[in-house]
């Protein structure tokens, strides 16, 4: 059963998260906190994952080079290019 500040805080949430779709739940509680309601980042995670909301976060594979890229020849081999002071 739900009361009348879960119903406010879901409301709340889903108005802003459809005015800043790239908000997690850190920058939800400190937007909530600013609209002067005091909640805890774990109720606002709860929330947002029963209103089916999630923050938008870098995919994976952001570090893969793209193929069009110059591969330059220093990056590339096994032995390093500087000479080391130890090989004296």
């Amino acid at each position: 059963m739900l009361d009348e500040s879960e119903l406010l805080h879901r409301r709340l949430i889903d108005e802003e998260y459809t005015r800043h779709p790239f908000y997690g739940s850190r920058r939800m509680v400190v937007f909530l906190e600013k609209a002067g309601h005091t909640v805890n980042r774990k109720r606002v995670q709860r929330l947002m994952r029963l209103v089916g909301l999630a923050g938008m976060a870098p995919g994976p594979d952001t570090s893969r080079r793209h193929p069009a890229h110059k591969v330059y020849p220093y990056h590339t081999s096994p032995t390093s290019v500087f000479k080391s002071c130890r090989s004296r």
